[in-house]
């Protein structure tokens, strides 16, 4: 796993610039603010700076915000400290004073049998008690608090953590703050983070080098290079990526970046990226937008997970707290910060309700004048076509053509599946297997299928149907075949037909450039 690994080159610096702030928190407490997109790695180095302080001899306390959802007040400082209150003798509680250990009672399990707590403590009284429980913890060798994933935590921790900028408990401590960069994050700016005692560290993507050493020996080079382009330096996607291979290290499959972001994905991974903090309200608002694919809107995402559009925007203000969704352009459509997080969440939902959860997201897309992309992907995977959606499939091959061969072939397998195409799709589907690198099957498919004499052809129809038969003989390295279809001898017409016209010959002897 890649936890187990080695830091990489860009984590150490990372790590030095932590510790060097835990070295200077012995002269007088320091605070350190940790930022980054989802997975990129905050957590791990923190623990990783928890490691080395504790063999540097300082206490730790770390915690991190829950899951959405049933939160309660200071939650993440009861996950850090609730422990070393557990342990604590009667000499902490005279150190910190009768008021404040009341202040504290209600709060902590640990205390939850105390005597003469005060049933709701004022906020500012538990901040007060808050700040001299950490001087007193951080006597004699130091104190790392530790806070992680602070997005989820309410106004009350980011209060504390201002109170502790302007006012510093007593003694050596150092304060780190994560949480994933966010725009919905607005409590963040309670904290002063122009004071000379804060420190900004934003950990970046990884550069290539770094991230292809975190990739498993034996992965073939396109496996390699597929996990290097999804995952942008993140290492949490890395890791989910590497376990997609095949053994043997093969890719399971070659996919375009618009592959991942639009119809049916290929399968990335057999383990899906950690998203065990998100609320089932949020869990089944990203499913349905997977499902969509990009973009969505939260009326497509209420309708494919059969929720009251009241609830979607609800699920959806999650996923964008949380850094999983981005406004694509406006407010009324979203899509998923990165296109390899979408075909993970749209593989780890359950396969049945997938199932009925397209079906309705067809619907939805159907009835969205401007779906377009969105609703070509799925069609052709749809049950039944309509006249409208054969008409939407058609207009998106013609599109897509050269930026989404693979993907237009599909479509175009679609529409000759449920009707026999007229010339202009024909020619068309013969231009995709060329595109796509099909070229036996493009030779094959113009003679088996080609020009029909007196059948209506678009202008220069039959001039586009040779030149791209000639270039799929040449590609294939049947260069006296080639020429003899530019030269007008066979190809502009099926075989055992009547010659096409003059009109109808290319005009050249050679392929056109590209």
């Amino acid at each position: 796993m890649l936890l187990q690994q080695p830091l990489t080159a860009a984590r150490i610096r990372d790590l030095a610039v932590l510790q060097r702030q835990l070295r200077l928190a012995r002269e007088s407490p320091r605070f350190v603010r940790v930022t980054g997109e989802p997975w990129i790695g905050k957590s791990r180095l923190l623990r990783q700076l928890a490691v080395s302080a504790r063999q540097d001899g300082w206490a730790v306390a770390a915690g991190r915000a829950p899951r959405a959802g049933g939160r309660r007040p200071f939650d993440v400082l009861v996950d850090a400290l609730d422990d070393h209150l557990a342990r604590a003798d009667g000499s902490l509680f005279d150190d910190i004073g009768a008021v404040n250990t009341r202040a504290l009672a209600p709060l902590f399990p640990a205390l939850g049998t105390l005597a003469a707590a005060d049933a709701e403590p004022e906020p500012y009284a538990v901040i007060r008690a808050v700040r001299a429980l950490i001087g007193r913890l951080a006597a004699p060798g130091g104190l790392l608090l530790v806070l992680d994933d602070v997005h989820r935590a309410g106004p009350e921790v980011f209060d504390l953590v201002d109170h502790l900028v302007r006012h510093p408990p007593a003694g050596r401590v150092l304060t780190v703050f994560a949480h994933r960069t966010v725009p919905a994050g607005r409590h963040l700016s309670a904290v002063p983070y122009d004071s000379s005692d804060v420190r900004h560290l934003e950990l970046r993507p990884l550069p290539e080098a770094d991230a292809r050493g975190l990739l498993p020996a034996g992965m073939a080079p396109l496996a390699v290079e597929l996990a290097l382009r999804d995952a942008g330096g993140v290492p949490g996607l890395l890791h989910a990526l590497a376990r997609g291979v095949v053994p043997g290290g093969r890719c399971r499959v070659v996919h375009g970046s618009a592959d991942l972001a639009e119809g049916v994905p290929p399968v990335l991974g057999r383990d899906a990226i950690d998203l065990h903090t998100l609320s089932s309200l949020g869990w089944r608002s990203a499913c349905a937008g997977a499902v969509l694919g990009d973009p969505f809107t939260a009326a497509s995402v209420a309708r494919t997970a059969g929720l009251p559009l009241e609830d979607a925007l609800r699920g959806l203000d999650e996923l964008y707290g949380e850094g999983l969704l981005r406004a694509d352009g406006s407010c009324t459509r979203f899509r998923f910060a990165r296109p390899a997080v979408r075909a993970l969440v749209h593989h780890a939902a359950g396969a049945g309700w997938r199932s009925a959860a397209l079906e309705r997201a067809l619907d939805a897309l159907r009835a969205d004048p401007e779906a377009g992309r969105p609703l070509a992907a799925h069609l052709e995977n749809a049950p039944r076509l309509d006249l409208a959606d054969l008409e939407t499939l058609a207009r998106s091959v013609t599109s897509g053509l050269y930026t989404r061969p693979a993907r237009s072939l599909r479509s175009l397998r679609r529409l000759t599946a449920d009707f026999d195409g007229p010339a202009g799709l024909r020619i068309l589907h013969h231009k995709a297997l060329v595109v796509s690198g099909r070229l036996e099957e493009a030779v094959a498919g113009h003679a088996e299928s080609g020009l029909r004499p007196h059948e209506p052809v678009p202008v220069g129809g039959r001039t586009e149907a040779a030149v791209w038969h000639a270039r799929a003989l040449r590609l294939s390295g049947r260069h006296a075949e080639a020429r003899s279809v530019l030269d007008g001898d066979g190809g502009l017409q099926a075989p055992g037909t009547a010659p096409a016209g003059p009109d109808d010959r290319s005009p050249g002897r050679g392929l056109p450039p590209g």
